[in-house]
């Protein structure tokens, strides 16, 4: 708890904005945050809506990939900020990549 208590200093004295994302409100409490937003976690429909729309593709893939993106989409728990970070950076991708399911 003490590196939260380091972090809550340097934004104090430098007069900076952060941005913190959690799932614990410990954490929020501890970091004495002006504003708490709680963020719900999209239907499984919606996760894969705004996937496939982040990622920015219309082409048709084998099912294998879109098998592999649906696998890739469930992994992000319906988080928006994961799901857009994750299609983000698959969208940059122009050669094949593994991926490595827990």
């Amino acid at each position: 708890m003490q590196d939260l208590k380091e972090v809550r200093l340097l934004v104090d004295k430098n007069d900076c904005k952060l941005i913190l994302t959690t799932r614990k409100q410990d954490v929020c409490h501890q970091m004495e945050c002006h504003v708490s937003v709680k963020v719900e976690t999209l239907l499984e429909n919606e996760a894969w809506q705004l996937f496939m729309k982040n990622l920015g593709r219309t082409k048709v893939f084998p099912s294998e990939v879109e098998n592999i993106r649906r696998c890739v989409a469930q992994e992000c728990g319906g988080l928006p900020l994961g799901i857009v970070v994750v299609s983000g950076s698959m969208r940059e991708r122009r050669t094949s990549m593994s991926v490595e399911m827990h």
